[in-house]
C-alpha cells in the first residue's frame, strides 16, 4: 500500500509544529509492514534526500515551472509518479490533494490541524473573524470531499463532528505521540541565578493575540517587579522584523533586560538545542487546535505550561501529572511560572514522567496501525467500487455493441426487400398513380376525411 504525503520541507521547521507532525507520522508509518511511504516535496534539498533515504521513504519533486511558488508546483506530478493515498492538511496543501486525487483517481486524506474560525476570534486586525468563517467552510468541504478526515486530538475532533454532522461523514482522530528527535533523558537543572522562559509566536497581527504574547509579557513583567531575574525569550518573528516583535512587547511593559527575540529557526537540530537553554516553555494561546510546539517541548524533557483551550491539555487531562502543567485563566500564568521556579528540579523529574506517561497512553506504534488499517479497508471498498464500475463500463459497452451490430443486421436485410417494394410501385398504372395524387390535393389541411365505399 503506498501512502504520499504532501509536504512544503522535511529536515528544516520553518511551518511550525505541523511539519514536525507529518515527520514523525510519516517515519512512524514507514516501520510498518507492506506499507511504502514517500513524500511529494518542493525544491527537496540533498539533505532532505539523504536523511529521508535513512527511515526508507522516498522523495518525489513535482516538475518546476516559472512563474510558480514552489508549493503550487505540486499540482504538476513527476512523470510516471502513482500512489494509493495522498495525504494532506491545513488549507494550502488541501488544494493541492483535491488537484492530485482528480489527476490519479486515488483516495484522499486529509489531517484537519487548525480551526481557523475559533482562531480568528482571537485575531486582531480587519476582517479577521470573515476571513476565519470562509476558511473554516473550506475545511469542510475538504473533509466532505475527501475519502477520509483526520483529526489531530479531541478538541478538533469534536468541533468537525459537529460541522460534518449534516452530512454523517466519519472522522479518524490520531493523537501523536512523543517526538523522538527532541527527546533528551538530561534531568541537570540549568546553572543560572536566571530563570528563562521560551513562548513562540511570529508577533504579527495574526497571531501576537493569538498566542497570548501579551500574556507572557505581562506575567514575566509582573513577576520581575519583586525578583528582576525571570527572562522571556520570543521565538518566531519574521526574519528582519525582530525589533518590530520587541517594541510590541515592551508596549505590555516588559522591560529589555527581560527580553529576548529571535527570528524562527530553520532547522530542527537548532530547534532542538534551543530547548536546552530555558528552565520552562509557555503555551499560552487564546486557543490551540492541539499544540504541537508544546508537544515538542514535552518531548524534550522541558518543564510547560499550556492554555486549558487546547487539544494538548485534553490529552493530558488523562494523565498523571497532566493536570500540573495546564493554566486555566489568563490571572494565573504568574502565579504557575513562580510555582514552577520554586519547584523546579522537581518539575524536571515530573516532566520526563509525564513524557513517559504520554509515551504509553499515546502510543506512535498504536496510533499508525489503527490508521493503517482504516486505511486498507477504504482500499479495499474504493478497489471493489472501481471494480464494479469497469464491469458495468465492460457490460453497457457489449450491450451498445450488440445494438449496433441488430442495427446493421437489419439494414442488411431490408435492404433487398426496400428494393423489391420499389420494384412493385414503378410497375403501378401510371394513371392510378396521377389520381391518387390529386385526390391528395384535394383534401383540405385538419379537415377530417370519411372515405365510402
Amino acid at each position: 500500500m503506498k501512502i504520499t504525503f504532501l509536504t512544503e520541507e522535511w529536515t528544516q521547521s520553518t511551518k511550525g509544529g505541523r511539519s514536525t507532525l507529518i515527520r514523525q507520522l510519516a517515519i512512524e508509518l514507514a516501520k510498518l509492514e507492506n506499507v511504502e511511504i514517500s513524500i511529494l516535496i518542493p525544491n527537496a534539498s540533498l539533505e532532505d534526500k539523504e536523511d529521508a533515504k535513512k527511515f526508507d521513504i522516498k522523495v518525489f519533486e513535482p516538475e518546476k515551472f516559472l512563474d510558480f511558488k514552489p508549493v503550487e508546483c505540486l499540482q504538476f506530478l513527476p512523470e510516471g509518479f502513482s500512489t494509493d493515498f495522498i495525504v494532506s492538511h491545513g488549507l494550502e496543501l488541501g488544494r493541492y490533494g483535491a488537484v492530485i486525487q482528480n489527476i490519479l483517481h486515488c483516495q484522499w486524506i486529509h489531517f484537519v490541524v487548525s480551526n481557523a474560525e475559533e482562531e480568528a476570534m482571537f485575531q486582531n486586525y480587519e476582517g479577521a473573524i470573515s476571513e476565519g468563517q470562509k476558511e473554516h467552510k473550506t475545511e469542510v468541504e475538504f473533509c466532505k470531499r475527501a475519502h477520509l478526515a483526520v483529526t489531530v486530538g479531541h478538541k478538533l475532533n469534536e468541533s468537525f463532528h459537529s460541522a460534518l454532522r449534516h452530512c454523517e461523514r466519519e472522522i479518524f482522530n490520531l493523537i501523536p505521540g512523543i517526538l523522538e528527535e527532541f527527546v533528551n533523558k538530561s534531568e541537570k537543572v540549568r546553572d543560572s541565578k536566571n530563570f528563562e522562559i521560551l513562548v513562540f509566536g511570529r508577533g504579527d497581527t495574526k497571531d501576537f493575540e493569538l498566542k497570548g504574547l501579551h500574556i507572557a509579557a505581562e506575567a514575566v513583567a509582573h513577576l520581575n517587579e519583586h525578583d528582576p531575574t525571570y527572562i522571556l525569550k520570543v521565538v518566531g518573528a519574521p526574519e528582519g522584523e525582530q525589533e518590530k516583535l520587541a517594541e510590541k512587547l515592551k508596549g505590555h511593559k516588559i522591560s529589555p533586560s527581560q527580553l529576548r527575540v529571535r527570528s524562527f529557526y530553520k532547522e530542527r537540530r537548532k530547534l532542538a538545542e534551543l530547548f536546552l537553554e530555558v528552565d520552562l516553555v509557555l503555551m499560552p494561546s487564546g486557543t490551540e487546535g492541539f499544540g504541537l510546539t508544546a508537544l515538542e517541548a514535552l518531548s524534550a524533557g522541558v518543564p510547560i505550561l499550556i492554555t486549558n483551550n487546547s487539544g494538548l491539555a485534553e490529552a493530558l487531562n488523562e494523565l498523571p501529572l497532566g493536570d500540573s502543567c495546564i493554566v486555566n485563566s489568563e490571572a494565573d500564568w504568574a502565579d504557575k511560572i513562580k510555582q514552577a521556579r520554586k519547584r523546579l528540579k522537581t518539575r524536571l523529574r515530573e516532566a520526563n514522567i509525564l513524557r513517559d506517561e504520554y509515551k504509553k497512553e499515546y502510543c506512535w506504534r498504536n496510533q499508525c496501525a489503527g490508521f493503517v488499517e482504516k486505511l486498507r479497508t477504504l482500499h479495499s471498498g474504493f478497489a471493489e467500487e472501481v471494480q464494479r464500475d469497469s464491469q458495468d463500463k465492460r457490460c453497457s459497452a457489449q450491450k451498445q455493441e450488440a445494438v449496433t451490430d441488430l442495427e446493421k443486421g437489419r439494414e442488411n436485410e431490408d435492404g433487398p426487400k426496400a428494393k423489391k417494394r420499389q420494384g412493385a410501385i414503378s410497375k403501378q398504372d401510371p394513371s392510378t398513380s396521377k389520381k391518387s395524387e390529386e385526390s391528395i390535393k384535394l383534401i383540405p389541411r385538419g379537415k377530417k376525411v370519411h372515405w365510402l365505399t
